[in-house]
């Protein structure tokens, strides 16, 4: 790649990176609003999970965009935005690896192993691209709940019914 198409990049890179802030704004603010009065708490990018990994070369970890907290235990979330081309999707399968779900699972509180403490959101063009949804609904069968394409980040509605229906029981139930 030349100078030219590497300027360009960093340029769309640049857009990419600040329409998903703006995306993670809006989650943020709907949760806050969603959570007032219910004792539970959205985090920005906690770090509980910050030093997972330990190697000779020392720790280090993950950090997703947010973790939601009450009852004990954590939920983390991983807001990704991205137009019908991409692989921001794919990077947001880590938190989908069996090492990674067992570490949310100790940091966030959950003793059972068959809790997935993750909510991915996923928004932009992915969630209209029928490629990407076939995708996503593939790698996430049978954890649908733990999913939403978020398609209207101005809808708070949808964002806080899928909450409400998919992850706040798990908050709910007995460990």
């Amino acid at each position: 790649m030349g100078r030219r198409e590497l300027s360009d990049r960093d340029k769309w890179q640049d857009l990419a990176g600040d329409q998903g802030k703006e995306a993670e704004i809006e989650f943020y603010q709907a949760m806050i609003c969603h959570l007032r009065s219910s004792g539970m708490r959205v985090e920005k990018n906690p770090k509980d999970l910050a030093q997972i990994y330990v190697s000779e070369d020392g720790w280090w970890g993950i950090q997703p965009d947010f973790a939601i907290s009450g009852e004990g235990r954590t939920v983390y979330v991983e807001v990704k935005r991205q137009q019908a081309r991409g692989n921001a999707h794919e990077r947001a399968c880590k938190y989908w690896t069996p090492g990674i779900l067992d570490s949310m699972r100790r940091k966030g509180g959950w003793s059972d192993p068959l809790v997935v403490p993750c909510w991915w959101i996923f928004t932009g063009g992915l969630t209209c691209a029928p490629r990407y949804r076939t995708e996503i609904e593939h790698w996430f069968r049978n954890h649908k709940g733990h999913v939403l394409l978020w398609q209207d980040i101005s809808d708070h509605n949808t964002l806080t019914q899928h909450f409400d229906r998919h992850i706040l029981p798990l908050f709910q139930r007995d460990q």
